[in-house]
């Protein structure tokens, strides 16, 4: 139990960081393809709004 706590924990923190700029892809790290993301519901607010961000860096 302790281990998905921890789990939620770092990705939420990735994904924060993510959005809000701290931390940028660049363009030449990014690879061609698609990208699923499979698990908990919980995500699903902030995923929507990790690729918006994602792809505005792109441009």
């Amino acid at each position: 139990m302790w281990l998905s706590g921890v789990a939620t924990v770092v990705v939420s923190g990735s994904v924060a960081l993510v959005v809000s700029g701290v931390v940028a892809p660049r363009s030449s790290d990014c690879a061609p393809g698609r990208l699923a993301v499979e698990g908990s519901s919980a995500f699903a607010p902030i995923v929507p709004k990790v690729a918006d961000s994602y792809m505005a860096r792109l441009r």
